[in-house]
């Protein structure tokens, strides 16, 4: 514990004491829960009593909007019934049904969607997940019908689509681009009605892409990864996954969050990946983010990485997460995130709609050696890869240098979209780095999770 002085200055120790006491606490009150059935039945029954009743388990869109109108299974609802008739009662019954689902597949198949999973192992041997949307809801429904045109025959269904890969963010799943009780909020289904080939990326670790040919989850090695090797691993071989299983030369990129940062490290550092990737859109990007605005968690990241290790552990981050949301009610949990958004980077999240719902599939597992490496570029204030031998000492000789992300060599075109009041990203440090932005926006009223 003695070199960790090095990094710590009087004040630091209260704060840590702090962050201590708060992570006790929780694994307190979470062994109560547990321990104390008759607590988990009141709040599961409370939970399923106020927000849960009254839909029946996977209704899908349309079969919502049938028993809104009495409407027989054997009629046809039109485009038109859905813009003129689709009142309060509906969407209501569509939130109801969407705060029971768990999974990807349950989003897209409500809304009318086909959905493939494909599976690519990469050369670290993660098995990862892509969820694949290949058609229209129109092209859905024809397929599932049987009458399907000539040119959309099983053989090469995809092969005149354009193909685009969507990333999500930090602790984040595939979820994020498909659970908007309003459809055309999802981005993954507003590409898929646009005639886009849609593919959503999993990071390694998550509730999707959880296999390794080796190690098991509860095995230390196999949360050993950062970011280093999200972008020298996972996004290369999704890409070629996808390029070979679609059939198209090239893909657009689109990632939120460190889905950005991960494409800026895989475009610098693959360079063959630019010729493969034709767009990369980032939104809310983050290469080299400014710090977080709770002061006794931005000392954290003062803090030699051992630290954090010894709050959180080697291997994954924020694992109770899950357990607090199938504890607690949909709105109650949404208004615990809440809190936890303003403490640690003062956001209103007044863009967000439906938290309820959202916010459920907002988080899933990743690596603390990812929030470390986070804490390292924060610290050193620039976009390099992980520190293995970080100094004992603040500021003081390394004898080694930590390479950087050459960002300024990426050949892909490049799209920035990013919030006016988002404070977690250094969006002109990104301007500075990487190549002139084919196009650069800046939504005034938008906060970090306001894209989502």
């Amino acid at each position: 514990m003695v070199p960790f002085l090095g990094r710590l200055s009087l004040r630091d120790w209260p704060r840590l004491l702090f962050a201590f006491s708060f992570l006790l606490g929780e694994q307190i009150l979470r062994l109560v829960v547990v321990l104390f059935p008759p607590f988990r039945w009141a709040a599961e029954y409370i939970s399923r009593f106020l927000f849960t009743s009254g839909t029946e388990a996977l209704a899908s869109f349309d079969e919502i909007r049938r028993k809104a109108r009495g409407v027989p299974s054997d009629v046809k609802l039109s485009s038109d019934d859905i813009a003129e008739e689709d009142g309060d009662l509906v969407f209501s019954e569509i939130d109801r049904a969407l705060e029971r689902m768990e999974n990807v597949e349950d989003f897209v198949r409500f809304w009318g969607f086909i959905l493939e999973p494909h599976y690519v192992t990469t050369e670290d041997g993660f098995i990862l997940t892509l969820h694949r949307i290949p058609y229209s809801r129109a092209e859905s429904s024809a397929r599932a019908s049987g009458s399907l045109a000539p040119q959309q025959s099983p053989s090469k269904p995809h092969a005149t689509k354009p193909a685009v890969l969507i990333w999500h963010g930090f602790l984040m799943c595939s979820e994020i681009w498909v659970c908007q009780p309003v459809m055309e909020k999802n981005l993954a289904f507003v590409l898929a009605e646009a005639g886009y080939d849609v593919w959503l990326g999993n990071t390694r670790g998550n509730k999707y892409s959880s296999k390794h040919l080796k190690y098991k989850r509860g095995e230390e090695a196999y949360w050993d990864f950062s970011m280093d090797t999200l972008a020298l691993f996972d996004m290369p071989a999704a890409v070629n996954y996808i390029i070979k299983t679609a059939g198209v030369p090239t893909l657009s990129y689109i990632g939120f969050s460190q889905g950005t940062a991960q494409g800026f490290s895989s475009l610098s550092l693959k360079r063959d990946l630019n010729k493969k990737v034709n767009i990369f859109i980032a939104l809310a990007p983050a290469t080299k983010p400014k710090g977080l605005e709770n002061k006794f968690i931005n000392s954290l990241i003062s803090a030699h990485p051992e630290v954090i290790y010894l709050l959180f552990g080697r291997k994954v981050l924020l694992s109770s997460t899950h357990f607090w949301s199938s504890i607690l009610s949909p709105r109650t949990y949404a208004a615990v995130i809440d809190a936890c958004m303003w403490f640690l980077f003062g956001w209103t999240s007044q863009c967000i709609d439906h938290k309820n719902i959202v916010y459920r599939h907002l988080y899933s597992y990743t690596s603390v050696k990812t929030v470390v490496h986070w804490f390292q570029i924060m610290r050193v204030k620039r976009f390099q890869m992980y520190d293995e031998n970080p100094t004992v000492i603040a500021n003081a000789s390394t004898g080694h240098v930590v390479p950087r992300h050459p960002t300024e060599h990426i050949q892909t075109p490049v799209a920035l979209f990013y919030g006016g009041k988002d404070t977690l990203p250094d969006t002109q440090y990104i301007i500075r780095n990487s190549p002139t932005p084919v196009f650069c926006l800046q939504v005034l009223e938008y906060e970090h999770l306001s894209f989502i």
